[in-house]
């Protein structure tokens, strides 16, 4: 998948107005030091869905 095709799917998905949207790339929220994709935190900016990143911390399954 193309990133083009992968952002007109990220914006459809946003019209439809999710309670949650989980991404495996997480975006980019330079504001905290926070590592990710700047172009899918751009398309998120200013939208009703809240923004929680895992900021690679590691899970820990013992």
């Amino acid at each position: 998948m193309t990133e083009a095709d992968y952002l007109k799917s990220l914006r459809k998905l946003i019209r439809q107005g999710p309670d949650i949207l989980l991404l495996h790339e997480s975006p980019e929220i330079r504001e905290q030091g926070l590592p990710g994709n700047p172009v899918i935190y751009k398309e998120l900016q200013g939208t009703a869905i809240p923004l929680v990143q895992n900021a690679g911390i590691p899970a820990n399954f013992d």
